[in-house]
């Protein structure tokens, strides 16, 4: 230790006793920080007079304890200044964390200092001085500088502090929300001799507030202006919290009192289409929102008069204020099931017509066929229209039973003579037999 510190003493006669380098290091408590404080020197007489008691003359130690204590204020201004630098950087480094600068104004003097983190809020160069009073006129928008004008004069005037939400113009021309906090500073005589305070960037709060004040809107317009039933849910017994005003005319209620009093069970049949009891499958659904996120299904529902209607139901999973909800959104869809089945009436009778169509018109072919051979016989042309062997055909179709049965009428063959009867008519047998059986055949298979 002493031949550190003898890097840094010069003595006359050379010697310094371990003694007085104790008091030192007794002060400073390191001696690091020693080798810091720069040369002290100490100059002695060549000639000495001999101390009656110790090494020392009461002088020498006066000195020696002098010097000592100028080591350990210079190693505590050090230690100071050092843990100050600390403090400030950390000081800057939580102001720019938080968007927040400091300031003060000098009002005698018009100076007006402020801290980095203001000049890169205001988006002004910290290498510049910061504005004066007068010139933060341009830093607001007009509003807000009436504002922050009246706001100053009356601390100035009363030390009434302020606490403002202004709109300062940042130097790329953007609008930065800011909040101004305003104290009165006094001097030793109680008088007011500047203002200092900080100003806070809430830019990013202000657009979320803003972003969040615009989605509720929304929300709320379309919460209101749904011509759907919305409701929200709460557990533990998934009761209806409230729903919208379409909630109250979609199941018949006079008011919201009247259908939240209700309560789910009430407002569906004890059983579903499918058979199965309306609340277990509900809190099946229930479930499976949860877990998911969501679940779509149809449901019948009951108004409070009695009647059931059907209708879709989405359940969503949602939170707030920490607590999990569900919104139950409903649409009653009795009109669309009434065209749908409006539809496949509609499919069912075209299916018919164009089987019915299909089925006369074959039938048109095969009666033709048969009816031609009829008209033969009343065009031959060696058989005179007062011959009796010309032959006449009806054709009519009757119920029978399950099905249909088709008469045949021919009349003139029973007014030939019973040879030349037979004779004409196996001269068309085979091809009534053929068309016929075609006939029959189609009729079977349609």
């Amino acid at each position: 230790v002493a031949d550190g510190f003898d890097q840094h003493v010069a003595l006359s006669q050379g010697v310094l006793i371990a003694a007085g380098l104790q008091i030192a290091l007794d002060l400073c408590h390191d001696f690091d920080h020693l080798l810091e404080i720069g040369l002290v020197e100490v100059g002695y007489l060549e000639e000495r007079p001999e101390a009656e008691e110790g090494l020392f003359l009461k002088e020498e130690q006066d000195l020696i304890i002098f010097i000592a204590m100028q080591i350990g204020l210079g190693i505590a201004r050090k230690r100071a200044e050092a843990a100050l630098q600390i403090n400030k950087a950390r000081l800057d480094v939580a102001q720019r964390l938080a968007h927040l600068g400091v300031w003060y104004w000098e009002i005698g003097t018009d100076t007006v200092t402020w801290t980095e983190e203001l000049y890169c809020i205001a988006g002004l160069d910290p290498l510049l001085p910061a504005p004066t009073y007068a010139e933060h006129s341009t830093l607001y928008s007009p509003k807000s500088w009436e504002v922050l004008k009246i706001a100053v004069e009356t601390a100035i005037e009363s030390g009434e502090p302020y606490q403002l939400e202004l709109e300062l113009i940042h130097s790329d021309g953007n609008i930065r929300h800011v909040n101004a906090y305003g104290l009165a500073e006094y001097d030793t005589r109680g008088c007011i001799n500047g203002l200092f305070g900080t100003v806070l960037d809430i830019t990013s709060r202000k657009q979320m507030e803003d972003a969040l004040r615009e989605s509720e809107e929304r929300y709320r317009l379309l919460f209101e202006s749904s011509h759907d039933a919305i409701m929200i849910l709460e557990p533990p017994s998934w009761r209806f919290a409230y729903g919208n005003p379409a909630t109250v005319e979609i199941f018949g209620a006079r008011n919201e009192e009247e259908y939240l009093s209700q309560g789910p069970g009430g407002l569906s049949p004890d059983r579903q289409p499918d058979g199965r009891l309306s609340a277990e499958k509900a809190l099946e659904n229930i479930e499976t929102a949860l877990r998911e996120g969501s679940c779509f299904f149809e449901w019948t529902h009951r108004r409070i008069g009695g009647e059931e209607f059907p209708a879709t139901v989405l359940l969503s999973r949602m939170q707030s204020d920490g607590k999990v909800l569900l919104q139950a959104t409903v649409r009653d869809i009795t009109e669309r099931k009434r065209l749908e089945a409006q539809l496949v009436r509609s499919q069912r009778i075209e299916a018919l017509g164009q089987l019915a169509g299909g089925v006369a018109h074959d039938f048109n072919n095969i009666l033709m066929a048969i009816s031609a051979f009829g008209e033969m016989t009343l065009t031959m042309p060696d058989l005179p229209e007062s011959d009796p062997r010309r032959t006449y055909v009806v054709f009519t179709l009757e119920p029978d039973g399950d099905g249909t049965l088709l008469r045949l009428v021919e009349s003139g063959f029973a007014q030939l003579p019973v040879d030349t009867r037979r004779e004409t008519y196996d001269s068309h047998d085979d091809g009534w037999t053929r068309e016929l059986a075609e006939l029959a055949e189609h009729v079977d298979g349609t």
